[in-house]
């Protein structure tokens, strides 16, 4: 009889957790718990950025968790699978590193460093280019 109110506790307890593990795995609802922490700088990044590639364009999405996703502008179509990873700025410049889970026996790539201004630049000519190209 003792055990029962504690049964019911820990039952509470996973459910509550599981929940809260629900409501994070959303990144509209993550990244709006996060985004008042960050930096000006670290809230100018956030955000989808578009850019040119051969293969396409290509959208990267940088989450106010510090963590990235980019899709498109592959040479291997559009069902390539996206690629993830962590952001951290470093003065003037965003730093990209990779998630190594995702390249399996492969080398993870070495960490890729762009300017803000390059990615705010890059954004721009893109998305002139895209409204230009639907007319």
């Amino acid at each position: 009889m003792v055990n029962a109110p504690r049964k019911k506790l820990v039952i509470g307890l996973v459910v509550f957790i599981a929940a809260m593990a629900a409501v994070f795995a959303l990144y509209p609802i993550r990244d709006a718990i996060c985004l008042p922490f960050l930096s000006p700088a670290e809230k100018r990044v956030v955000g989808k950025w578009h850019a040119q590639m051969i293969g396409g364009i290509n959208v990267t999405t940088i989450h106010a968790d510090h963590t990235w996703a980019s899709v498109g502008g592959s040479c291997l179509g559009d069902d390539f699978v996206p690629v993830t990873g962590r952001w951290r700025l470093d003065g003037s410049e965003i730093v990209f590193s990779f998630d190594p889970h995702q390249f399996g026996d492969l080398p993870t790539p070495h960490s890729h460093r762009y300017a803000i201004q390059q990615l705010i630049d890059a954004d721009r000519r893109t998305r002139v280019w895209e409204e230009n190209f639907k007319r």
